[in-house]
């Protein structure tokens, strides 16, 4: 179904005053009418030609610099947050996720297709990618100077035929200031009420003007916060997880298998660690078993680990001290415009924007889990291994926590010249775009070493390791990643016939790109001499693409508007696509419209998916999966798995519909409604080597030996295909006031009715399942006088199910959850000055308990739950 089946009553309960007020406008006639007002032409993002900023036939959501101030946010990451359309429950693309590859950066997710179909662009043009990448490549939302951005706006339907590779989902396009005058010093700051930490604070500096011909603006931004460990925040601790568990419903098993909930890691240095073993105390049965006595912070655990028996394992259930949640943070962001008209007709101009952000990390010291046996092992504890073999496990934090450092440092240049000549207007740009990455860690254990040492005796590894000890195996892990872009663009626009309803615009472009990128570890990690480190094998990368675009308006009838694109863009070694576009919108009265869109997309596959450079380990079990090896003593089921050069991939693809209304029953009421499906096939999949149906793409590199699990390659192939399709909703109120002001009051919601993933003609749905909530909303009400501005705004996700079963398959949900924040600016504190003041979840609300999440919640946006921040500005 299309239009999803959720109560009335859940959905509108969580917003009924703000949409009270919203509906009112139906019913009432406008308190003043407003001065007609000329209307420029301008460009709007979702196509190519210059038109009144009024609504086109695709949905286009606007986010004015006014409401992006109203809403508290500090990073451009967080303001996408606030977008109802943005499904990207869960943050796999956050700077707070502390052990992804992609680790410092922060992407979005449009429609809950993943970051690397949603195109995101400054200004219109594209950015580098972040330096990291897994299999997506994605753009840090880090990077964008969001002090300097004008307005945001997001295209919500396919623009592949206007922007090419990577828009299946959709655009998020940054605009920046451009005629600035003036100049403006703004100071901000800010923490979580709630737990009395997390502070941040920005100091924002930024003047334009210009003499005669020449216009120049220029922004410098400074921000910084304070670092939030997991176990600072509700549900950070074993025990409220655990508690927040069983008020959930789960119980038996269903408690303490997977993550979080039943221990973390197998005793730190302050206990004796843990065998897998004949242990004595049972009669010499095999399981897992307390090495000696348990001392807190550890703890006895009691029923049966990774399947096997456990009673009397020493866990240490509190492992998320170590952790950060969010980052200490310091980024210098810089942006800077110039122009200069040549002449009436020419104008030359050019861009700078660059960002530098350094974040810092603690996560969880080195754990080892190895096999010995008395033989050859010099220390070998047999009063603890009678039998004179086993797996010894434990956090070795006498070296401390891993400390994980990573730099970005992006820049973006443009310079080009744009005019007007015989009719026509033109542009001519060059681009060159980098974003280069850094990543050092620290406080990592040398395995090379630790082998060498046990064997001779001068490591015991049952033991809190010597001074002697830590300063030999301490070691670094580093990588090192690089994105650029090269971009020449050149388009033109003009009317080229006049039809009875109006002139027939066309527009013309092209644009040439070479893209290269680079990523990899440092040598003695990607040899496996450095413990627990990520492994992303070092790969280098580059290709050229090319694409030619036209696009037409024509206006069929007074009342009907048509636009009909058509892309060619050509990679090297991906292909080449050819996507067309049909929107139309048909108005038969000024207060209404009907509005209709079709386009087809494509993804051309990344470089990081071509050549592919990630290697894993997993537990591969022969009884599931007949291409898994047969148990090894030294290392069980685990084997490693690296995806290799995949140059055979073919670009995904997908169709896009739209078909919506407008209507305006009264002057500065409007309503839109728009469904909308997106069909994307020949997706990129990474086979899975426990999956049976996989095993064809797997290839047995070398077989398991004392020193090497076995290993496996492989290569990404195309095979699935997802359908998505749901509603959005918007509902936007102005009334002016007179004397008394002006209130505006906006709901924007969005629901996903289908998501449904197919493989090998088996199709699973998620929508209302995990990380996937049906409906989300947003909902705005202000009221401004000259010298006051009062906001309120309200979030609401809605509920689904969680990704772990309860007891008997039982189905436990994700509650919903609502949020509310607030805003008040003063403007009459001197000339020139005025003060704000924010906070955001006014209540304070603990967010949903999630069986998987760290903080016991998928919605770690909110873990500071009730925030405060102000805002000093002075303009001059």
């Amino acid at each position: 179904m299309l239009f999803a089946t959720a109560p009335r009553r859940a959905l509108i309960a969580p917003f009924a005053p703000t949409l009270l007020v919203a509906l009112l406008a139906s019913a009432m006639p406008a308190l003043a009418a407003d001065e007609p007002a000329k209307l420029d032409k301008v460009e709007v993002t979702g196509s190519n030609i210059k038109r009144l900023a009024t609504e086109g036939a695709s949905p286009v959501q606007v986010l004015t610099r006014e409401q992006i101030e109203q809403s508290g946010v500090t990073t451009a990451a967080e303001l996408l947050d606030t977008i109802v359309a943005n499904n990207n429950a869960g943050g796999s693309y956050r700077t707070n996720n502390t052990n992804n590859s992609v680790v410092g950066g922060s992407g979005v997710s449009l429609r809950g297709l993943g970051p690397n179909s949603t195109l995101v662009l400054l200004n219109g043009r594209r950015i580098a990618f972040y330096g990291f990448s897994d299999q997506s490549v994605f753009v840090d939302l880090g990077s964008i100077p969001l002090s300097a951005v004008e307005r945001v706006e997001i295209v919500k339907d396919g623009a592949s035929a206007i922007y090419g590779s990577d828009a299946l989902a959709g655009v998020v396009n940054f605009i920046l200031r451009k005629n600035y005058r003036g100049g403006d010093v703004r100071l901000s700051g800010g923490r979580s009420l709630s737990y009395h930490d997390g502070d941040w604070h920005s100091m924002t500096l930024s003047a334009g003007g210009g003499e005669g011909k020449l216009s120049m603006m220029g922004l410098v931004e400074v921000y910084g916060s304070q670092a939030v460990q997991v176990s600072d925040r509700r549900g950070g601790k074993q025990g409220e997880r655990t508690a927040a568990a069983l008020a959930a419903g789960y119980t038996g098993a269903a408690l303490t298998s997977g993550t979080g909930i039943g221990g973390n890691f197998p005793a730190t240095s302050s206990s004796g660690g843990n065998w897998y073993s004949n242990n004595p105390a049972h009669g010499g049965k095999v399981e897992y078993y307390a090495a000696g006595a348990c001392n807190a912070p550890n703890t006895l655990y009691t029923g049966t680990f990774n399947g096997y028996p456990a009673t009397g394992m020493c866990l240490d259930t509190e492992t998320d001290r170590f952790n950060t949640l969010n980052p200490k943070t310091r980024k210098l962001s810089v942006f800077g415009r110039v122009g200069y008209e040549i002449s009436p007709t020419l104008t030359a101009f050019g861009e700078l924007s660059a960002a530098s952000i350094e974040q810092q990390y603690e996560y969880w010291p080195t754990f080892k889990n190895d096999y010995y046996d008395g033989d050859t092992t010099p220390h070998f504890p047999f009063a603890q291994a009678p039998a004179g073999w086993g797996y010894y496990a434990r956090l070795y934090d006498e070296l401390g926590s891993k400390i994980r450092d990573v730099r970005s440092d992006s820049t973006r240049l443009v310079a080009g010249l744009k005019g007007e000549a015989r009719g026509w207007d033109w542009e001519l740009g060059l681009t060159r775009s980098e974003s280069h990455t850094e990543f050092l860690g620290s406080n990592y254990i040398r395995s090379d070493f630790w082998y060498a040492g046990v064997a001779d005796g001068s490591i015991n590894p049952f033991q809190r390791l010597s001074d002697a000890n830590i300063q030999k195996l301490r070691t670094s892990h580093t990588r090192d990643g690089r994105s650029s872009f090269t971009l020449l663009d050149a388009s033109a626009s003009a009317p080229i016939a006049e039809l009875p309803a109006g002139p027939v615009y066309l527009a013309l472009g092209v644009n040439l790109r070479h893209e290269s990128m680079s990523d990899g570890i440092d040598a003695l990690s990607n040899a496996g001499k450095v413990e627990n480190t990520a492994v992303r094998l070092p790969i280098s990368a580059s290709r050229n693409a090319r694409a030619a675009y036209a696009e037409l308006s024509v206006p069929l009838h007074k009342t009907i508007e048509t636009q009909l694109a058509l892309r060619y863009d050509d990679f090297d070694a991906a292909g080449s696509s050819v996507n067309p576009k049909l929107a139309i919108k048909w108005t038969p009265v000024a207060q209404f419209a009907l509005r209709g869109s079709y386009t087809t997309g494509f993804r051309a596959p990344s470089l990081a998916e071509q050549h592919g450079g990630i290697r894993s380990y997993v537990n591969c079990n022969p009884a599931t999966a007949a291409i898994c090896p047969a148990y090894s003593q030294v290392w069980g089921n685990q084997v490693t798995v690296s995806f290799m050069d995949s140059l055979d991939l073919k670009p995904e693809e997908s169709k896009s519909s739209n078909f919506g209304l407008l209507w305006e029953p009264l002057k500065n009421h409007t309503l839109a409604v728009d469904a909308w499906r997106i069909e994307r096939t020949n997706q990129v999949y990474a086979p899975n080597i426990t999956n049976p149906a996989d095993a064809g793409y797997f290839t047995l590199i070398s077989p398991a030996s004392n020193a090497a699990a076995a290993a496996y390659r492989a290569r990404y192939v195309n095979l699935g295909k997802t359908d998505v399709q749901g509603l959005d909703i918007g509902l936007s109120s102005r009334w002016s006031l007179g004397e008394a002001g002006t209130l505006k009051a906006s709901l924007t919601s969005s629901n996903m009715s289908r998501y449904e993933v197919e493989f090998r003609g088996v199709s699973t749905e998620y929508a209302g399942k995990y990380g996937y909530p049906k409906w989300r909303h947003r909902a705005d009400l202000s009221w401004s006088l000259p010298n006051w501005t009062v906001a309120l705004a309200g979030n609401h996700r809605g509920a689904f199910e969680q990704a772990v079963a309860g007891p008997n398959g039982k189905v436990i949900m994700v509650k919903s959850f609502s949020t509310y924040d607030a805003y008040l600016a003063y403007r009459g504190l001197a000339k020139g000055l005025s003060l704000a003041l924010g906070i955001g979840n006014l209540a304070g609300k603990v967010a949903p308990f999630d069986r998987l999440g760290r903080l016991g919640t998928l919605y770690e946006d909110n873990s500071d739950r009730r925030t405060g921040y102000m805002t000093l500005e002075y303009k001059f």
